[in-house]
């Protein structure tokens, strides 16, 4: 199971927001959810994630389950 840092995750969220923010002005458009997307392209097997729809739900699993603490220099 990959472990993330939270700059990476602060990164990914914010891109995913800005495509999510364009394709909603599209007619039809359609985008996969935020915890989706995250779980297949860092391969973390989390199935509650890949069924999460809310990205601020997703967000907070990822950040519990995935995210690697920061340790003090």
């Amino acid at each position: 199971m990959a472990t993330l840092s939270a700059h990476l995750l602060k990164f990914e969220l914010s891109q995913w927001l800005k495509l999510k923010n364009a394709i909603d002005k599209t007619p039809k458009g359609i985008i996969h959810d935020f915890g989706a997307m995250m779980n297949s392209k860092y391969n973390l097997n989390d199935k509650q994630l890949s069924k999460e729809i809310d990205h601020n739900m997703a967000l907070l699993l990822i950040l519990s389950k995935h995210v690697q603490q920061e340790t003090e220099v």
